[in-house]
């Protein structure tokens, strides 16, 4: 596939599917893994990504756009460079491209976790200092790998992130019980479709943390 046919391809791909869902989803992301590979720069050209992520503000303008990228909640050292190199960096050859100067840009974490229990100061700490940038934090594949203690850990990740005010969101990766067993990670039903451990944790804290319906009330009988 020539450069000029993989473009043609990629955008096509990109606009398809944003087109079709623009009105049912406000968070895209955009081109994946892209601060640790540079796929589309060396085939297309250095202002690749940029130019995606001005086509995908283009089509849904209301929409935050994601830097979506692996190892950012687990390893310090790989965080820090993230922010300080190269997404600082990745940020701005993004916003050079014309028209992309003011884009509402997000931090997506793949946050994998291992059996061992998570240090809950140390994920705060992250969340701390992404937050500094501003940008908006969703954990967008948020799993633990298979352990006694499984739904446990799952349940305290996800109130740690709930309960910080720069994450907006989190995705659970919970793939079907036959990829577990060759991927360990978390999966929230069994074949029969009846929850597992961690799916009860996953409803019992979707059920705690949904708003309520609210019904307003006035002494006023005018009204």
């Amino acid at each position: 596939m020539t450069p000029k046919e993989l473009l043609a391809t990629a955008v096509r791909c990109l606009a398809s599917v944003m087109a079709r869902y623009s009105n049912d989803i406000f968070e895209w992301d955009v081109v994946n893994e892209n601060l640790h590979f540079n796929f589309f720069e060396e085939n297309i050209g250095p202002q690749a990504s940029g130019m995606f992520y001005h086509i995908a503000h283009v089509i849904d303008p209301n929409a935050t756009l994601y830097l979506n990228e692996f190892n950012t909640s687990l390893k310090f050292q790989e965080m820090y460079m993230l922010v300080h190199k190269r997404d600082i960096n990745k940020l701005r050859e993004i916003r050079s491209y014309p028209g992309n100067e003011n884009l509402t840009v997000g931090f997506g974490l793949q946050a994998h976790f291992g059996s061992g229990k998570p240090l809950m100061p140390y994920m705060r700490a992250v969340f701390d200092f992404l937050s500094e940038t501003q940008m908006p934090i969703w954990l967008t594949e948020m799993d633990v790998q298979n352990n006694p203690n499984q739904a446990v850990y799952l349940e305290e990740i996800m109130r740690e992130a709930f309960s910080h005010p720069g994450v907006e969101g989190m995705i659970v990766w919970a793939p079907w019980k036959l990829v577990v067993e060759i991927v360990p990670g978390v999966c929230l039903m069994d074949d029969n479709f009846n929850n597992t451990p961690a799916g009860d944790v996953v409803d019992k804290l979707m059920a705690e943390w949904r708003t309520p319906d609210l019904n307003g009330k006035t002494n006023s009988a005018d009204l």
